[in-house]
């Protein structure tokens, strides 16, 4: 995904060849970013997107909210026949999903390329 020094707390996404690729910018709090990723997650859903890739590359910081909202946002993906990945965390940030036990429940990759083969293999697990 592109990065942008620029951008500070943000929700950026980009559908490539029909993956919808959504960078998490900076501090991702549920309150005041949580609408800005229902409003992407919504919009690709409607528009008939099923596989989801989350870049972590740039999120330097998942208050508890931003993780409920994370978590809610992507339950949605799943009940609508959707796949989503998760990739790239920082340390910070891998190891809040650590602690959490995501990463026993997520699809989780360490590059950007290896997720995208994953859902463009269609090799993500059920979880």
């Amino acid at each position: 995904m592109g990065r942008d020094s620029k951008l500070k707390d943000s929700v950026i996404s980009e559908n490539r060849d029909g993956i919808v690729i959504v960078g998490l910018i900076g501090q991702f709090n549920g309150v005041t970013l949580g609408p800005d990723l229902a409003r992407v997650i919504d919009q690709a859903l409607n528009q008939g997107s099923r596989k989801f890739l989350i870049d972590l590359a740039q999120t330097t910081y998942i208050n508890s909210t931003g993780l409920g909202r994370l978590i809610s946002e992507f339950g949605k993906v799943k009940v609508n026949g959707g796949q989503t990945v998760w990739c790239c965390a920082q340390k910070d940030t891998y190891k809040l999903l650590e602690i959490t036990r995501l990463l026993n429940v997520l699809s989780y990759f360490d590059t950007e390329e290896q997720a995208v083969q994953a859902l463009q293999d269609s090799q993500v697990a059920a979880k």
